[in-house]
């Protein structure tokens, strides 16, 4: 896969830092984690310190080996990081949270979330089960609101439909063997629990069920079968404009998107300078090897666009440069 890098002096300065450690302490606090309930939690935390994951699981396999684009993710999160606990401001949204733990790369990478106890976060999941997992995972959390609700574009309706697979049908068979799915079906994979569509075709399709030695004949059967294991919700969808709004991100420090299909339309449908709304660092999925309209749009609007590296899926990272450039040098001076 073709790497796509325009960063400039920007990864020059971070790759300066590579290697410099962060130990910064943050007196205890009391803050505040709000619930889909509504119910509000105290939650003390101790002094926290910069820790970055080990990469037990293989999961880090970046396109041709290349570690350009995690190294500019990874120095760009510990600036956040260094801010949120030296008592800046600031707040960070996450569209598409799942169960706030898995395929969230600064979760797993970083246990960011844990570790920025000041930073105010808005994590969207618009899957009622997995809602109910991610108000239960992020209970322990400072300062968190969680939002049961879609993103959608801005010309799309402000209610639409999700097909899902059955969370809980999958959950069960990862656990207890490929029971109850038709032959020729592969085992169910935990990120099927994360695939849903507008599309109820996609879901399929991303999946990448039923088996393709299959004839067409036997193919149109298993599907017709797996129809069973497909459910659909009916779920309020905001803009992000009108989630930034409600919830006043404006001061939004980092924003990270995992939207089946939608990553790269609602990057481009950011209201990014509209009453300060600039994301220190944006994180995305990348389906390809980039859509030159939006790294011209990013870059006009003052970020430097790195593309790829590999956490459970390919993700691109915008990091605006004016306050990349400040804080990088700061943290390189003797």
């Amino acid at each position: 896969m073709a790497l796509l890098v325009r960063a400039g002096t920007f990864i020059k300065l971070l790759l300066t830092c590579l290697g410099i450690a962060a130990a910064l302490e943050s007196a205890n606090t009391i803050q505040h984690a709000v619930l889909g309930d509504g119910l509000i939690h105290d939650n003390s935390h101790a002094a926290v310190q910069w820790e970055v994951a080990e990469d037990v699981a293989g999961m880090w396999r970046d396109p041709e080996g290349n570690h350009t684009c995690r190294t500019i993710y990874t120095a760009a999160m510990q600036s956040l990081f260094e801010e949120s606990n030296s008592g800046m401001q600031g707040s960070a949204m996450v569209l598409g949270a799942y169960d706030g733990k898995k395929f969230d790369p600064a979760t797993e990478m970083f246990n960011f979330w844990f570790q920025t106890p000041q930073l105010r976060k808005v994590f969207v999941e618009p899957v009622p089960p997995l809602f109910a997992q991610l108000t239960e995972n992020t209970a322990s959390i400072s300062n968190v609101t969680l939002v049961n609700q879609a993103v959608r574009l801005n010309d799309a309706t402000p209610t639409i439909e999700l097909f899902c697979w059955d969370v809980d049908q999958v959950r069960r068979d990862i656990r207890h063997g490929n029971s109850s799915w038709p032959r020729k079906v592969q085992k169910p994979k935990e990120y099927w629990r994360a695939l849903c569509s507008t599309d109820r075709a996609e879901i399929l399709t991303r999946a990448n069920v039923p088996a393709a030695d299959l004839s067409d004949e036997r193919k149109a059967a298993s599907s017709a079968n797996l129809e069973r294991y497909i459910v659909s919700y009916t779920v309020q969808a905001s803009t992000v404009a009108e989630l930034v709004s409600k919830h006043a991100l404006q001061d939004a420090r980092y924003l990270q998107i995992d939207v089946e299909g939608l990553d790269k339309m609602l990057v481009k449908s950011l209201p990014l300078g509209v009453d300060g709304f600039m994301p220190k660092v944006i994180l995305y999925e990348e389906e390809g090897i980039g859509d030159p309209q939006l790294v011209q749009y990013l870059e006009s609007r003052g970020y430097s666009y790195c593309c790829c590296f590999w956490h459970s899926g390919n993700n691109a990272v915008a990091v605006r440069k004016e306050d990349a450039n400040r804080s990088l040098l700061r943290r390189a001076a003797p």
